[in-house]
């Protein structure tokens, strides 16, 4: 396979990271939501937050195969 992938002119390499892009407004809805239910939920009753993607604080960018003299990220293709 790593020969067909040479052949087929891609490369080895490391990923970029790129940073988050946050929705402020998005955000700020969610603040609003949190507020609203911890006013309105009984003395009780706890909030749980859950996440399937489990992120990292230092996270590190793995290897993958990759077309020769292209960039993929959360951005459109650049040549370098």
């Amino acid at each position: 396979m790593v020969d067909t992938l040479k052949r087929l002119g891609f490369v080895y390499k490391k990923t970029t990271k790129i940073p988050g892009k946050p929705d402020r407004k998005k955000q700020e809805e969610f603040i609003e939501k949190y507020r609203r239910l911890k006013e309105e939920k009984s003395a009780g009753d706890k909030i749980l937050f859950m996440d399937g993607v489990h992120p990292q604080h230092n996270s590190m960018p793995a290897y993958c195969w990759i077309e020769k003299g292209k960039k993929k990220g959360n951005y459109s293709e650049k040549k370098y």
